[in-house]
């Protein structure tokens, strides 16, 4: 039996309160941080601020059986027939 983590997702919400052109990662993620958000950055052909999260589900863990094996197509029939 072995364990493996599941890749963090990373949410995206614009930022609200940021104005201009974003050229400087930083400053988006001081805007962010004052918007709730532990980080941000500038992305995109228009240079605009994403603030940007974890998502919830990131921290899941995922455990996976190696070897077993289970054939779920087969229908399984009855124990006892009523009369």
């Amino acid at each position: 039996m072995g364990e493996k983590g599941v890749e963090a997702r990373l949410c995206e919400s614009q930022s609200h309160k940021f104005e201009g052109i974003c050229i400087k990662s930083s400053t988006c993620a001081h805007v962010c941080m004052n918007e709730g958000f532990p980080g941000g950055r500038c992305r995109g052909f228009r240079r605009r601020c994403f603030c940007t999260k974890q998502s919830p589900k990131s921290k899941m863990r995922v455990t996976t059986f190696i070897g077993s094996t289970t054939n779920f197509s087969q229908k399984s029939e009855p124990s006892h027939a009523f009369a």
